[in-house]
């Protein structure tokens, strides 16, 4: 079992594993880090790998924190080439680097969101296109019922435990 600070993550990516933690304690186990290299110099990055809880998915939910503080959630493969996720940019833009640090509504907001992914209240929905892309996205029920009715039927919907699952 690791303890984000015995991981020796970047300031990022330790504020993440905690808060985090505050709300998944039993993922603790499953913290992990990857290196990566800014301006020549390496860092350790938050890595989560949780096992998914859906007997249709094989591949866990991938938390992935980079440095440039973009959080990256992937679950499963939606192609050969491309896997389903979603690219949380709370940080990125239109605040200077630090401001995580004084303001950790962003971490809120995106524990929040993982609690109403694994709770089910947002699905994972995807729209294959012939050229084997297409678009996707994590939705409401409603939300869902919209771009369906927009897009056409989703090809693929998957849920946190796998009771809101269409082909």
């Amino acid at each position: 079992m690791s303890k984000p600070r015995d991981l020796k993550l970047e300031p990022f990516s330790l504020a993440l594993a905690r808060r985090i933690l505050e709300t998944f304690p039993a993922w603790e186990p499953h913290l992990g880090r990857a290196q990566e290299e800014e301006d020549g110099l390496m860092a350790y990055v938050l890595r989560v790998e949780v096992p998914s809880a859906n007997p249709r998915v094989s591949q866990p939910l991938t938390i992935a924190a980079e440095l440039n503080r973009i959080v990256t959630v992937s679950w499963f493969p939606m192609s050969e080439r491309i896997v389903w996720n979603i690219d949380w940019v709370g940080y990125a833009f239109g605040k200077p680097p630090p401001s995580w640090r004084d303001d950790p509504s962003g971490f809120d907001r995106f524990v929040t969101w993982l609690c109403r992914f694994v709770s089910e209240e947002l699905v994972a929905a995807v729209w294959k296109d012939e050229g084997g892309g297409g678009s996707f996205g994590a939705f409401t029920p409603d939300v869902l019922a919209a771009e369906e009715n927009r897009k056409g039927r989703a090809s693929l919907v998957r849920s946190w435990h796998g009771t809101c699952d269409r082909p």
